[in-house]
C-alpha cells in the first residue's frame, strides 16, 4: 500500500490498494490524502423511464439527491483542506428525479396526480462549474503545461480513451483531443488542495487477467495487484507534484503579533468562525433527522424483512397501535414478542418467507412457547397467541399468493391462534406514524383480537390518500 491514503469513489480501484467506497456512504474524504472520484450514480437505477432515461421513485429521488449534495460538500471541503482530487472523466449519467411537488387535475374517482421531475446528473457531485459534452476517441495530446503527467501518461495513457469534453476555468489545461483541440483533461489549483480532471481509466479492457478463482471465490489477480501498485504509485506521485507548485511559506510566530494585525484578516476571521458554528450546527440537526428517518421508513420492513429485523419492526407496529411489546429472554426461555394492551396478553411468533407461505413449523413453536410462558409461576392465564408472518417477501405485496398454508391456518383454527400478514401491517403503520388516533388504534387492536383462527383484517386507515402517479412531466 502507498505511504499516503487513497479512497476511491465510484472507481473500482485495481488490486484493492485503495480503500473503496460506495457512492450511497456517508464517507468523509477528509481522513484520506488523496482522492480519487469517478462520476456515477452508485446503485441508483429503475425500469421505469422518461423521454428515454430513467425516472426514480419518491423516496429514491430524495436519497440520489442527497448523495450528490453528500459528495459536492465532501470534494469541496477535502479541497479546501489541501487534498489532491483525481476526477475521472467518464461519460456523464443522467436521469429523472422527482422534486416533490405535484399537480392535480380533475376531482373524485377521476382525480389524477402529475408527479412533477427535474433532470439530475451523476455530474451534479462534482464542486465546480463544468460544462461537459459526451464525446468518445483516443487521439489525445498533452500540451505544454502537462509535464508533470509525462510519466503517468506514458503507463496509463493508452489505457485513457476520453468520453468527454470540458470547459471551464482552470488553472492549467493539460489534455487535449489531436483533432479540434477540445479540453479533456485540465488542474485546478487552489491555496492548499488541487483537483486534477483526466479521462477514465480503462483498465477492464481484456489485456490483463482481472480476478483469480479460488474455491469457488474470486480475488484480484497478481496483474490486477501489480497494476493497483502502480497507479497508486503514480498517483501519489502527482499529487505531489501538483501541490509542489501550491507550497507556501508557513507564517513564522512573531506574525501574529499586534504589530502585524489586519483588521480586516479578524473580520473574515469572525465571519468564517460563525459560517463553521452554523455548519455545525446544520450538519447536528441533519443528523438527527437522518436518524429520525430511519426510523420512519423501517416501516417498510414490514412489507420484505425476515428474522430479527422483521421482529423489531413488527414491534414497532405494534407498538403504534397501542401495544406495549417486549422481546423476553431468561434462563429458560426466548419468545420473539410478548405484547399486552387493556384487551390482553399476547404472545407472538415472526417469520419472513422468500417465496412461500409460512408453513406450520413456526405455528408448533409459537403454541409449545405459550404453553412453556403458562408454566412459568407469575403466569395465571394463557397469553393469546399470534403469528406473524411475510410470505414471499421479496415480490410486490400485490403479486404475492397466500400467505399462510391451508395447514398452518387448520391449525391456527384447531389453536385459536391470530394470523397477521405483516404486508397488511404496512398501511396502518404508516398511518399511525403520522397521526395520533386513539380511536383507529383500538380498531387496529381489535382486529388482531377478532382474528383468532383466521387472518386479521384490518380497517382502512380514515382520509389517507396517497397519489398513484400520472404521467410525469418536466418542471418548467
Amino acid at each position: 500500500m502507498p505511504k499516503q491514503k487513497i479512497f476511491s469513489v465510484g472507481f473500482q480501484f485495481p488490486g484493492g490498494e485503495a480503500e473503496q467506497h460506495a457512492f450511497e456512504s456517508k464517507q468523509s474524504l477528509l481522513d484520506a490524502d488523496i482522492v480519487v472520484y469517478q462520476p456515477t450514480r452508485g446503485t441508483f437505477h429503475s425500469l421505469e423511464t422518461y423521454q428515454s432515461k430513467p425516472y426514480l421513485s419518491e423516496d429514491q429521488s430524495f436519497r440520489f439527491k442527497e448523495c450528490l449534495a453528500h459528495w459536492r460538500f465532501e470534494l469541496m471541503e477535502a479541497y479546501e483542506a489541501g487534498k489532491v482530487i483525481f476526477l475521472f472523466l467518464a461519460q456523464p449519467s443522467g436521469i429523472f428525479v422527482r422534486t416533490g411537488q405535484r399537480e392535480t387535475s380533475g376531482t373524485g374517482r377521476n382525480q389524477k396526480v402529475t408527479h412533477i421531475v427535474a433532470k439530475a446528473s451523476s455530474y451534479d457531485a462534482i464542486p465546480m462549474s463544468l460544462k461537459t459534452q459526451t464525446r468518445s476517441g483516443t487521439e489525445i495530446i498533452p500540451t505544454l503545461h502537462a509535464g508533470f503527467l509525462d510519466a503517468y501518461w506514458s503507463e496509463f495513457g493508452q489505457m485513457s480513451p476520453y468520453e468527454v469534453t470540458i470547459e471551464g476555468k482552470f488553472s492549467k489545461e493539460l489534455l487535449k483531443t489531436r483533432s479540434g483541440g477540445a479540453l479533456v483533461g485540465a488542474e485546478l489549483s487552489g491555496k492548499k488542495g488541487a483537483i486534477i480532471l483526466l479521462p477514465p481509466l480503462d483498465y477492464d479492457n481484456g489485456t490483463i487477467s482481472l480476478y483469480e478463482a479460488l474455491d469457488g471465490e474470486e480475488f484480484w489477480s497478481h496483474d490486477a495487484q501489480a497494476l493497483g501498485r502502480r497507479l497508486a504509485s503514480s498517483l501519489c506521485a502527482l499529487a505531489t507534484a501538483a501541490k509542489s507548485g501550491t507550497v507556501v511559506t508557513p507564517p513564522p510566530s512573531w506574525a501574529q503579533d499586534e504589530d502585524y494585525r489586519l483588521p480586516e484578516a479578524d473580520r473574515i476571521h469572525t465571519e468564517i468562525l460563525a459560517r463553521t458554528n452554523e455548519m455545525e450546527k446544520i450538519r447536528a440537526e441533519k443528523s438527527e433527522l437522518d436518524d429520525e428517518l430511519s426510523v420512519v421508513v423501517r416501516l417498510r420492513g414490514l412489507l420484505y424483512e425476515q428474522g430479527h429485523e422483521l421482529e423489531r419492526v413488527t414491534a414497532e407496529a405494534l407498538t403504534l397501535m397501542g401495544f406495549s411489546v417486549a422481546h423476553f429472554q431468561d434462563n429458560e426461555s426466548e419468545f420473539d414478542m410478548v405484547f399486552s394492551s387493556p384487551e390482553g396478553r399476547f404472545l407472538g411468533e415472526a417469520e419472513g418467507k422468500d417465496k412461500r407461505p409460512i408453513n406450520i413449523d413456526k405455528l408448533r413453536q409459537l403454541e409449545s412457547n405459550i404453553q412453556e410462558d403458562f408454566a412459568k409461576d407469575d403466569v395465571n392465564e394463557y397469553a393469546r397467541g399470534v403469528l406473524f408472518g411475510n410470505a414471499e417477501r421479496l415480490a410486490q405485496p400485490s403479486k404475492r399468493g397466500e400467505a399462510f398454508t391451508a395447514k398452518c391456518m387448520s391449525g391456527a383454527e384447531r389453536s385459536g391462534i391470530a394470523l397477521v400478514n405483516t404486508a397488511d401491517l404496512f398501511e396502518p403503520a404508516r398511518y399511525l406514524s403520522g397521526y395520533q388516533d386513539s380511536g383507529y388504534r383500538a380498531e387496529c387492536r381489535k382486529a388482531i383480537i377478532d382474528a383468532k383462527r383466521q387472518i386479521a383484517v384490518f380497517p382502512k386507515p380514515p382520509e389517507l390518500h396517497v397519489p398513484d402517479g400520472g404521467i410525469p412531466e418536466e418542471s418548467s
